[in-house]
């Protein structure tokens, strides 16, 4: 936990930083632009740019084939949860796919609770084992953790918002 103490007019506020109780608050806003998703796929662009400019040659080829591999699973499961979430979100035509208004527990959301933020973490794995370097290693691991926390404070954005449905969803299928 971090302690934030800032000046608001006269009056001095402690708060402090929880990943459950931010979100269990239900002021998810709060910190702005800053989320811990935002966050992760900030260090993903990162490891990105790098690879771009990389011009050291891999040592082990075979985990650049299979980080190869990871890029394409990472793209088919991305894919398959917005297909997922528009077909079974109970949609409105004017609410974009991440308003379901249900738990969408088919399709991919049979298998991940979370397949975008899972894609990412395979997107950025694969970069890893495409590259092989320290910096983009450690780029790497950095991006991973911001992306599991991120999916943290979905699942506490989800329990709010769904409740015993969401709970119960949990029970059934692994992060």
């Amino acid at each position: 936990m971090i302690k934030q103490s800032y000046q608001h007019g006269t009056k001095r506020k402690n708060r402090k930083f929880d990943i459950n109780t931010m979100a269990q608050s239900g002021n998810n806003n709060r910190y702005g632009i800053f989320t811990f998703l935002n966050t992760g796929m900030l260090f993903i662009i990162i490891n990105i740019v790098i690879m771009a400019f990389e011009q050291q040659t891999p040592k082990f080829y075979l985990l650049v084939y299979l980080g190869i591999l990871l890029w394409l699973l990472s793209v088919i499961l991305w894919v398959s949860g917005l297909v997922a979430l528009k077909k079974h979100g109970a949609l409105t035509q004017t609410t974009n796919y991440m308003s379901t208004s249900q738990v969408v527990d088919s399709g991919v959301y049979r298998i991940f609770r979370h397949p975008q933020y899972t894609s990412f973490i395979l997107f950025n794995m694969g970069i890893m084992l495409k590259i092989q370097t320290t910096l983009v290693l450690f780029v790497g691991i950095v991006a991973i953790v911001f992306i599991i926390i991120g999916m943290k404070e979905e699942e506490a954005k989800l329990l709010k918002k769904f409740g015993a449905a969401y709970r119960n969803y949990m029970k059934r299928v692994p992060l």
